[in-house]
């Protein structure tokens, strides 16, 4: 893959992700800003998600239609006026709508993002290419979390402050994208697999592994979301501070990293890939349960929710 094409796709994963996991180290101080219940801040944390279940299908169509570097573009643009928009607002209601414009362009890429892996290598390599290309997803959700509150709070100031900051690697990836990306030409046949029907698109709603994949996808994003949107309270409340908890909590983000890249080749060489499915299931279903048991030796006081 051309090194321009890798670039612009871990900005993009960057920029996706770490304006999202801003919110949870932010919590106690949104929440205490805005007089929001835990139920409201939650909602910040998931609106880009729930956008995403909306536009996921339809971007892809378009894509299919347009090309991928106007539907990749067009939902930039729109994810960075969310981002940007996020720093004006003053209320619940007009964070949530913001966040909701967010979340529509975010929405409008993350479907999309893993096709610049089947355009530029073979099937064979695809699943390799696919860990190249989502690398950005950890070190964006990594960052949201380990440097909000201690490292850019500081110079920010107010949450919104905190939004305009981190708005900045959207517009940068949107600049970065149309500049640099050129889509290639595609071959006739790979043309062909790509195009688009009513009878291709309802065979893949019958077709059961397509079913499969999704539902173990929701059961790992599930319980990844509620990790790691919920596990810097969790260390406010063993004994952490606000500066040490995202920190903490981003510790179990950064080995997702290396796994990114060398599961998917590893995967390959030895041609098996439910092995890769299900024993991470395990090792995170006895991680979850062992985590109440952690303690925390701070010398602050612990953070007390209503």
């Amino acid at each position: 893959m051309p090194r321009n094409v890798i670039f612009c796709a871990v900005l993009i994963g960057v920029a996706m992700w770490a304006p999202i996991f801003c919110v949870p180290p932010m919590e106690p101080l949104i929440k205490e800003h805005l007089l929001l219940t835990h139920t409201q801040t939650s909602l910040l944390l998931s609106a880009p998600i729930l956008m995403l279940v909306v536009t996921a299908i339809p971007a892809g169509l378009v894509s299919d239609r347009v090309g991928i570097k106007k539907t990749i573009g067009i939902g930039l643009i729109i994810m960075a006026s969310g981002a940007v928009l996020r720093s004006t607002a003053t209320d619940f209601v007009s964070l949530l709508a913001y966040t909701l414009i967010f979340g529509f362009g975010f929405g409008w890429i993350f479907p999309n993002l893993s096709k610049l892996a089947s355009i530029y290598v073979g099937k064979d390599r695809v699943n390799v290419a696919m860990g190249v290309v989502n690398s950005g997803f950890p070190i964006g959700t990594g960052l949201g979390l380990a440097i909000t509150v201690p490292v850019i709070l500081p110079i920010a100031e107010t949450y919104q402050g905190v939004f305009l900051i981190w708005s900045i690697p959207t517009i940068i990836a949107a600049v970065s994208w149309w500049i640099l990306f050129r889509q290639p030409n595609l071959k006739p046949s790979r043309i062909e697999q790509r195009s688009t029907s009513i009878t291709s698109f309802r065979g893949s709603f019958s077709n059961k592994h397509l079913w499969l994949v999704a539902v173990l996808m929701f059961i790992q994003q599930f319980t990844s979301f509620n990790w790691s949107g919920w596990s810097p309270v969790m260390m406010m409340l063993k004994g952490a501070s606000l500066n040490q908890a995202g920190l903490i909590a981003s510790m179990t983000i950064w080995p997702v990293l290396p796994t990114f890249l060398l599961v998917p080749r590893l995967s390959h060489r030895i041609g098996l890939r439910k092995p890769f499915l299900w024993l991470p299931s395990i090792v995170l279903a006895i991680a979850f349960w062992v985590a109440k048991y952690i303690t925390i030796n701070m010398e602050c006081t612990p953070l007390e929710l209503d």
